[in-house]
């Protein structure tokens, strides 16, 4: 603290004491302004929510007031470029005024163990690597309401973030690697407007048991993408359900290179909306043990790898289509009446007595079904080759 000629803000001039910030602001309109650099020492920082400028002898000094609302963390441009790069912080208090946290802006701080990012109501923008390496983070990873952007590698390798990860409804689009080996989340939600998902986006998500998809209608992905890569192979196996209005499953969304890299899923439930599942999209899902269908106009599949090898490290895979199914698709699970690969092992299947069409190769080649098919009481047609070399004693 000293004393010294001071003019705030445009005031005249006075005499009083003055406290400069720990921060220094860029204006960036005629009432806002964003954090550009930390010059404390304290490692348990709280940003203020407002500023003003003190002319102290000719320079300017931020001091407490509010003449300026603090509305963004700026952007970096590379790593060491970030606001907050290499100040080792242990916590962060953002200001319910921030909008957004820029690029970088706190990149390889992996001493920083918790931050309030539930409390940002009006928080709009994450950016590229904001939190890249914080990889002390212990805090609950909620997302607010109002987030519309996350970057890419936001949160890559926050290995000790926790809890139910929900993605916003405002949010169109999960960037590459976004949650990168967040290996402690415990279950995701994707918010119905993701229109495009980048490659990697929960690689190593170890600990997940839960996915709930909502996305209405995602772009196809591509037999890179990986996005679930080693999902919750520490844990009992994931159950993912897709709710009601999703129309179609992306290609490649849940496919895994190996068996030793998928998802570790373990339970699908498809819901009544949808109508196209992707090739590949549960390939090599080699823990499934059910897959519930509820769908009530799913279109024929044109390629038999959707399901490659599912439970191939089971005891099989139990379907069951529920009551309100009217048709199984053609080439639904087919390995063999193409001359298809990649046998899909199932063990058993339950109709509902709603079914009254069986396409064709429907279940062509399929694994461990044995002993006696008792197909639904209201059929009507059975397709060409549906149930070829399925291994059953008697159909009745």
């Amino acid at each position: 603290m000293q004393n010294a000629n001071v003019s705030i803000s445009g005031d005249i001039s006075y005499e009083k004491p003055i406290v400069p910030l720990d921060f220094i602001f860029e204006e960036t309109s005629a009432n806002t302004g964003e954090v550009i650099d930390y010059i404390g020492t304290d490692r348990n920082i709280v940003i203020p929510s407002s500023y003003s400028i003190a002319i102290v002898d000719g320079e300017e000094v931020f001091i407490e007031g509010d003449d300026y609302t603090v509305t963004a963390i700026a952007d970096g441009t590379n790593s060491s470029t970030g606001v907050f790069f290499g100040d080792n912080l242990t916590s962060v208090v953002f200001p319910d005024t921030i909008e957004k946290i820029g690029d970088y802006a706190f990149y390889g701080n992996n001493t920083l163990g918790s931050f309030n990012l539930d409390e940002l109501d009006n928080l709009i923008e994450i950016g590229n690597y904001a939190f890249n390496a914080c990889s002390a983070l212990q805090s609950t990873l909620s997302l607010p309401s109002s987030l519309e952007i996350i970057g890419a590698r936001a949160f890559y390798n926050c290995r000790s973030l926790r809890g139910d990860l929900t993605i916003p409804a405002g949010v169109t689009t999960i960037e590459a690697q976004t949650f990168y080996y967040c290996s402690n989340l415990s279950s995701v939600t994707i918010g119905e407007n993701v229109q495009s998902i980048g490659g990697y986006a929960f690689f190593y998500c170890t600990d997940i048991e839960d996915i709930s998809y909502n996305a209405v209608s995602v772009e196809d992905l591509t037999r890179q993408s990986n996005v679930f890569y080693c999902a919750g192979v520490e844990n009992s196996g994931i159950t993912v359900v897709f709710g009601e209005g999703v129309t179609r499953v992306p290609a490649y969304l849940f496919y895994g290179a190996s068996n030793s890299s998928p998802p570790a899923i373990t339970s699908v439930t498809f819901s009544s909306t949808i109508t196209e599942i992707g090739n590949c999209s549960f390939y090599n899902s080699v823990d499934l043990v059910e897959i519930i269908f509820n769908c009530i106009e799913l279109n024929d599949f044109t390629e038999n790898s959707a399901f490659y090898h599912a439970g191939y490290y089971t005891n099989g895979v139990t379907v069951i289509f529920n009551e309100g199914v009217t048709r199984i698709p053609a080439l639904m699970f087919e390995t063999n009446y193409l001359g298809g690969t990649g046998r899909v092992h199932l063990s058993s299947v339950i109709f509902a007595t709603t079914i009254t069409e069986i396409g064709v190769g429907a279940f062509c080649g399929v694994g461990y079904l044995t002993g006696e098919l008792v197909l639904p009481t209201n059929l009507e047609s059975i397709g060409d080759g549906a149930f070829n070399y399925c291994g059953y004693n008697s159909v009745t």
